[in-house]
């Protein structure tokens, strides 16, 4: 392998987002190429296909297209075939805004409302437009909304931005109070698709265009007829059995995705983030676009774009995903290298294929991977009693629940729609999962008593779960888990009806779910979680559901 050194320390690549240490081995060698050319051939081409690409210091070094556009007509994947890219719109919306800030129309501070009046009338506290780009405003995504009224989202034709604002102004709550808290939603991105409108006073889609034209990208636009014919359009397919089914989507909403493009147009798009000179007139946007937003609490999300470190190395990245569409983004500012992968294959992950390039490319920089602490430094050896143990503890990250049971002289973690594990006892009073040699968990005692656990794995943070109050159902608490509650933000009705057990029903008006009470006023329903509040009389009054990136929504009592 060659190696390039030199004397100076730093080169700057016309930014200093994309500084490089000269002392660095080359990243991009003809041994690395060689290797991506023998990965690629290894990857079955004669169905529904990919377009990847690579982009090293400013330059395009790299460029695939592999299987077909169309199948019916046999249609292979070039340089001029049009991918739905999903999310990674995002970044170009956020863009608009931008640009739109930078000129002095709009302010990423300003709220919401200022521009959607009818949204949330009785909610006080600012819901501002900077919120919405990383995704700390509490609004609900649409399509976990539309689930609820059993709808999917994709399905439903001709479903389009103005039905998502139509129902966001119908919902009165949030998932949280802005700013407090990070959780993904679709609708942030349309509503600031729908704020780009109200500024301009032109379409969206026509003032993103000519964004793009500016940009160099005149391939790139956003589809705003679900019926609309779009010039070297990839279908998209999945196999199912047997069988390759086309994926169709009905949907015309747009700003959170439903972006089409082409891979040299986002390589130029990478060119343009390595070098932003090549425009000067946008550099400045370009730059910022590419950074955490400036005031925020939450640094982890920007303008359309992830922060974080992959095995080990700080990245920027995106993934998208809708039907079979699929296109994986990743972006390493030290190292000068941008991968894009794009594909209209269900059955091939093209983030899949980006990590394996991202590997190759990296090389040694990535071939340790970050590891943590197996086992705690120090186990105490005093072990004790399995009944101690047991108990229902909570997850200090995601909230999940998980209870310690003994049985007999075993102790077993149980968990919602999971098998029971027995634990293994090591030492003190670690323990190792019976069915992985490499996942522990070790409890911490006060006065002789549980407080707590934590789970080690190598590869994993540490996760801490703290002990929850004992809990025992009596057999009236159980009996009053019952009722008919009603949501007028979505017109929906759920019934609750206990059953036996641990188990209750959950009726809606087209669907029927088997719930299990998994701890004190907390249901557990397939995806579902449904938490009860009690009124002064031991009556049920209030179910508080949550799901996926919606929560907190409120269905009351009404008999």
């Amino acid at each position: 392998m060659m190696f390039q050194f030199v004397t100076k320390t730093v080169l700057s690549i016309f930014s200093s987002l994309w500084i490089i240490s000269i002392t660095q081995a080359q990243i991009w060698t003809p041994e690395k190429k060689q290797q991506i050319a023998q990965y690629m051939q290894s990857i079955k081409s004669d169905t529904a296909g990919l377009a990847i690409g690579v982009v090293y210091n400013g330059k395009i070094v790299y460029e695939q297209y592999m299987g077909l556009a169309n199948l019916e007509h046999q249609a292979k994947v070039f340089e001029k075939t049009r991918f739905n890219i999903a999310s990674n719109a995002k970044q170009f919306t956020a863009l608009c805004i931008l640009k739109l800030a930078t000129e002095g129309k709009l302010s990423v501070k300003d709220d919401i409302r200022k521009y959607l009046p009818k949204l949330y009338p009785n909610i006080a506290t600012p819901i501002t437009l900077e919120q919405l780009l990383n995704h700390t405003s509490g609004i609900r995504t649409s399509e976990e909304l539309l689930d609820l009224q059993n709808k999917v989202w994709w399905k439903e034709v001709g479903f389009s931005n103005r039905d998502v604002l139509r129902l966001t102004e119908k919902q009165k709550t949030l998932n949280f109070t802005p700013g407090a808290e990070h959780l993904y939603s679709n609708t942030n991105y349309i509503l600031l698709a729908e704020v780009v409108k109200k500024v301009t006073k032109k379409k969206f889609s026509q003032y993103a265009k000519k964004l793009f034209e500016d940009l160099g990208m005149k391939q790139t636009l956003f589809k705003t007829r679900y019926m609309a014919v779009i010039p070297h359009k990839a279908n998209p397919y999945g196999k199912w059995g047997k069988n390759w089914v086309v994926e169709p989507s009905l949907y015309k909403n747009h700003g959170d995705g439903n972006l089409y493009t082409t891979l040299l147009d986002q390589l130029r798009w990478e060119q343009l983030i390595q070098k932003p000179s090549l425009l000067p007139q946008w550099s400045k946007i370009i730059q910022k676009s590419q950074l955490p937003i400036e005031a925020s609490k939450y640094r982890k999300y920007g303008y359309g774009l992830m922060f974080g470190t992959y095995k080990g190395v700080p990245y920027r990245y995106h993934y998208g995903q809708t039907a079979a569409y699929g296109a994986t983004f990743l972006r390493f500012p030290k190292q000068g290298v941008a991968i894009v992968a794009m594909g209209n294959n269900r059955n091939l992950a093209d983030e899949q294929v980006a990590d394996k390039l991202a590997t190759i490319i990296l090389g040694k920089e990535v071939a340790k991977k970050q590891s943590f602490d197996a086992q705690p430094k120090k186990v105490a050896s005093k072990r004790n009693t399995l009944k101690s143990l047991e108990g229902y503890y909570k997850g200090m990250t995601y909230g999940l629940i998980i209870r310690i049971k003994a049985k007999g002289n075993q102790l077993y973690r149980e968990m919602y729609q999971r098998d029971p594990v027995e634990m293994i006892h090591e030492k003190g009073d670690l323990y190792r999962y019976s069915n992985s040699d490499i996942l522990r968990m070790y409890f911490s005692s006060n006065k002789g008593k549980s407080t707590q656990f934590t789970l080690y794995h190598p590869e994993i943070a540490p996760r801490v779960f703290k002990k929850l109050p004992e809990f025992k159902p009596t057999k009236a608490y159980l009996q009053a888990i019952q009722g008919k509650f009603y949501n007028d933000e979505l017109g929906v009705y759920l019934n609750l009806k206990y059953l036996k057990d641990d188990q209750v029903e959950v009726k809606t008006a087209n669907d029927q779910y088997n719930a299990t009470l998994i701890y004190k006023d907390n249901l557990r329903a397939g995806g579902y979680q449904v938490n009860l509040v009690w009124g002064k009389d031991n009556q049920l009054q209030e179910l508080r559901l949550k799901s996926g990136r919606i929560k907190n929504v409120k269905f009351v009592r009404v008999n």
